[in-house]
C-alpha cells in the first residue's frame, strides 16, 4: 500500500470506484421484542441494536488488500472500506486503523476469497457469528470456493474443523497470520453479515445447517455455562448451590469437540449462564428453550437475546451488579467481575421451571 494518511479515508461497499458490488440480502428493519427480565431490576438491553441492515452482499476488488487480524479491507487507492468490519463507519475513527500501513505486505495472485472479521482469532462468537455466515452471502452470490485461489481464515476455523465440515478445500484455506496485510490480484470482500451484536435469522440457520447438531436424545437437559476468564461470578459457589436442585448441570465447551458441544444446546430446555462466548451455540437450541443470561450491570450487551431472537429460544435475563463501572460510551468489554444475587436467581429458575412443566402439559 502506498502511505495512508493520518486522516483515514473511507468508503462504503457500495462507494468503491472500480469495484463491483453485489446485493444479496436486501437491507430491512430489524424488530427487537422487549427483552424480559426474569427477576430483579432491568438493564437496557436494546441500546447497541440497530434499527435496521443495509444492503449484504459481496464486493470484488481489484489489487485489494485485507489486515489478517481484523480483515479490513483496503482499496488499491487506500479507501478503507467500512462495511466488511464490526465497526462500520467507526472503523475509520480507530487509531488502529491509521497504524495498518506500517505492517509487512504479503503478495496473494489470484482471487482471494476473505472469511476474517474483527476478533475472529481471538473470540470463539465471533469467529462462530461474523465470519462464518459470510461464506453463506459469499455462496448465495454465485461463488464458489472452487473458483477462488486462496481462501483467507482464521487460524480456529481450521483446527475446529469448522473449513471442513463447511466444505472449504482445505488446499486452498490459509490461515491469516494476526499483524500482516494481504495484497490480492482479486480481493472477494464480503460484507458484515448484519448488525454489529446481532446475529441474522439467515445467518443463524446457514450455520445451524451447515454446522448441524445431532438430534435431540431426550431435550431436557439443563446447563450452566460458566465463565472462567474474565468478567468472572465472584460467588460462584453460591450459583452452583442454587442450581443444583434444579437438575443444572455445569458444562465447559472447551472440554469437547464443537460436534458434541453443539449436540448439548440442541439436547437442552434450559440453559444458564453469565455473558460469555460459551454461550455461542445457543445457536443450536430448539425453538422454545429456555436461556437464563446472567448479564453483568458493567457490560449489558445484547449478543445472546438477538441470537436467541433468531433462532426462536426464548431469552430470560438476570443483572448483576459488576464491581467496577465504565464510561456508558464505551463498547469494548468490561474488565470487571459480578456477583449474582442467589435469591433472585432462585426466583428466576422456580418461575422457569414452573413455564416448562407447563409446556409439556
Amino acid at each position: 500500500m502506498k502511505g495512508v494518511p493520518d486522516s483515514v479515508r473511507a468508503a462504503s461497499l457500495h462507494g468503491v470506484h472500480g469495484a463491483h458490488w453485489q446485493a444479496v440480502e436486501p437491507g430491512r428493519a430489524l424488530h427487537w421484542p422487549t427483552p424480559v427480565c426474569a427477576a430483579g431490576e432491568p438493564v437496557d438491553l436494546l441500546r447497541w441494536l440497530a434499527p435496521a441492515h443495509p444492503d449484504l452482499g459481496v464486493l470484488t476488488v481489484p489489487g485489494g488488500t485485507v489486515h489478517g487480524r481484523a480483515g479490513w479491507v483496503w482499496t488499491a487507492d487506500d479507501l478503507l472500506v467500512e462495511d466488511v468490519s464490526w465497526h462500520f463507519d467507526r472503523v475509520s475513527q480507530a487509531d488502529a486503523a491509521a497504524r495498518l500501513h506500517t505492517h509487512p505486505t504479503v503478495t496473494l495472485p489470484g482471487r482471494v476469497l476473505s472469511l476474517l472479521t474483527d476478533w475472529g482469532g481471538e473470540n470463539h462468537a465471533h469467529l462462530l457469528y461474523d465470519a462464518l455466515p459470510r461464506l453463506d452471502l459469499f455462496e448465495r452470490a454465485g461463488g464458489a470456493t472452487t473458483d477462488v485461489d486462496t481462501v483467507l481464515v482464521h487460524e480456529r476455523a481450521v483446527t475446529s474443523g469448522w473449513c471442513d465440515e463447511l466444505g472449504l478445500p482445505r488446499e486452498r484455506c490459509m490461515i491469516a497470520e494476526p499483524d500482516v496485510r494481504y495484497r490480492c490480484g482479486e480481493l472477494l470482500a464480503v460484507s458484515f453479515p448484519g448488525t454489529s451484536k446481532a446475529l441474522m435469522p439467515w445467518a443463524a440457520e446457514f450455520l445451524r445447517v451447515r454446522l448441524p447438531a445431532r438430534p435431540p436424545r431426550t431435550g431436557r437437559r439443563r446447563l450452566y455455562v460458566p465463565r472462567t476468564t474474565t468478567r468472572l461470578m465472584r460467588n460462584e459457589a453460591q450459583i452452583a448451590d442454587v442450581l443444583a436442585p434444579f437438575g443444572i448441570e455445569a458444562i465447559d465447551p472447551e472440554s469437547a469437540p464443537h460436534r458434541e458441544v453443539r449436540s448439548w444446546f440442541a439436547d437442552a430446555e434450559l440453559i444458564v449462564g453469565p455473558h460469555g462466548a460459551g454461550l455461542a451455540d445457543l445457536v443450536h437450541c430448539r425453538p422454545g428453550a429456555v436461556v437464563l443470561e446472567l448479564i453483568p450491570t458493567d457490560h449489558p450487551f445484547p449478543y445472546w437475546y438477538a441470537a436467541a431472537q433468531a433462532v426462536q429460544a426464548d431469552h430470560r435475563y438476570l443483572a448483576c451488579p459488576s464491581t467496577g463501572d465504565r464510561s456508558d460510551d464505551d463498547a469494548g468489554p468490561s474488565v470487571h467481575d459480578a456477583w449474582c444475587d442467589v435469591a433472585l436467581l432462585r426466583t428466576a429458575l422456580d418461575r422457569i421451571v414452573l413455564d416448562l412443566a407447563a409446556r409439556r402439559q
